[in-house]
């Protein structure tokens, strides 16, 4: 063997022993056919698709969550929402099961609520799997709330997601009197999920002591970690940690709105089918100063609704120019059939107008079919009108997501003088379906 040769056998031998081929980076295919772009070939490699995660995550949030907003609808949101879910053993407790049959006890009631809930459930789920978190988040206030937007004071909670004073302003919420931003449906979600990705960033991504964090505090869900000496993660049932009943109820509660959406026909409800694209709720920002009454007309049917979800803005009776509404996607493009809107003095040529233009046919018929059932529209205590139709009767029977606190914001009173005219009832009292409560 010549001594060149011999360096030949050497080099090989060497580059056999550190890898061979495996350790050599390979140029990326050429395209298969003309279509396929350069860019796209290079995704394909393992390294290209490495550096892309960055890039994505660079993206500012609030993007991501615009433009998952006006993604086409999934083929089936109620799959895609179970689908989701992070808790799905329904035999976890008992009590999930029983929740799920009190919810479901008038099954015509809530078909209707749900009907009614759906566009705002739609809109904050689809916010949520930007952030990648579960379906169950969405869930919150259908569990707090219903989705309707309840008013706080005295140190209560309020808004859908029934955020405490304290928490709201922590998050730069403003809550004062006439200016309370916990009833502003796209504010108190932003808050409400940056409250949610901070509880499962500090527990470790335990969803669970995420959510019971988001009920009592999570300086309390530490304090109960650190005397049970448990870590995150290895909690098995709520009863670990001693918490209060009411944390309890809480998560039954919520898992309990997943079963239900997994197995209506157990419950001999009815899921309403998937929004279209005009039916969804979005954020639509206004180029100039509207009055709340185009905004209304040109919801036709939809627009009670709309006005019980903004209070804010029905009494302020105008919107900013640049400010961002939840509202329909097609709201901008019926406005701009109505033509310069300065033009008009009152509501009432407003409505006329509206009530011409082909933009008035609402697409949402099914959304909007019982839109008035039992919603706050403002506080009572600033809108005489509104004073005048709640106005506390001797009694009211507790229905479909009813609290104390729902109830006494309903007819202007306090919590504390529910309680002295019902001796039976205390704060941790879990409300039944057709209770009977006391109001004078």
């Amino acid at each position: 063997m010549s001594p060149f040769v011999c360096r030949m056998w050497v080099s090989v031998m060497l580059f056999a022993s550190l890898g061979g081929c495996a350790g050599v980076a390979m140029p990326p295919p050429l395209p298969a056919n003309p279509s396929e772009s350069a860019a796209e070939v290079a995704l394909q490699t393992p390294a290209a698709s490495v550096a892309a995660k960055p890039m994505a995550a660079a993206v500012p949030i609030r993007k991501r969550i615009l433009k998952v907003l006006e993604r086409p609808q999934a083929a089936n949101f109620w799959v895609d929402l179970v689908a989701a879910r992070r808790f799905t053993d329904c035999s976890y407790d008992a009590a999930i099961e029983s929740w799920a049959k009190r919810l479901t006890q008038s099954p015509a009631n809530f078909n209707a609520n749900l009907v009614r809930m759906q566009p705002y459930l739609d809109y904050v789920w689809r916010r949520t799997q930007v952030l990648d978190m579960p379906s169950e988040v969405a869930f919150l206030p259908l569990v707090e709330s219903d989705y309707r937007q309840v008013y706080g004071s005295y140190g209560s909670p309020g808004g859908w997601w029934q955020l405490m004073p304290e928490t709201a302003r922590g998050y730069r919420l403003n809550v004062a009197r006439g200016n309370d931003e916990r009833v502003d449906p796209i504010r108190s979600t932003d808050v409400a999920l940056k409250l949610m990705q901070d509880n499962a960033d500090r527990f470790n991504n335990d969803w669970l002591l995420a959510i019971f964090a988001y009920n009592v505090g999570g300086q309390r869900i530490e304090r109960a970690l650190s005397a049970k000496g448990i870590q995150p993660g290895q909690i098995e049932h709520v009863r670990q940690l001693g918490l209060p009943l009411t944390t309890e109820d809480h998560l039954h509660r919520m898992i309990a709105w997943g079963c239900i959406f997994a197995n209506p026909q157990r419950y001999q409800v009815t899921l309403p089918a998937p929004l279209k694209v005009s039916q969804r709720m979005t954020e639509v920002r206004f180029s100039h100063t509207t009055p709340v009454a185009a905004i209304v007309a040109t919801l036709g049917s939809f627009g009670s609704e709309w006005k019980n979800q903004h209070p804010l803005l029905v009494r302020k009776g105008e919107i900013g120019h640049a400010q961002k509404v939840l509202a329909l996607r097609r709201t901008n493009a019926a406005l701009a059939a109505l033509g310069d809107l300065r033009r008009f003095k009152t509501a009432a040529p407003i409505l006329a107008v509206a009530a011409k233009s082909s933009s008035t046919r609402s697409e949402n018929t099914v959304v909007a079919n019982h839109a008035r059932q039992g919603v706050i529209a403002t506080n009572p205590r600033q809108n005489s009108r509104v004073a005048s139709k709640v106005s506390a009767p001797t009694s009211v029977k507790v229905r479909n997501g009813d609290n104390l606190w729902t109830i006494a914001r309903r007819f202007d009173m306090r919590v504390n003088e529910i309680l002295a005219l019902n001796p039976s009832v205390s704060r941790t009292t879990v409300l039944k379906l057709g209770h009977v409560l006391r109001l004078r």
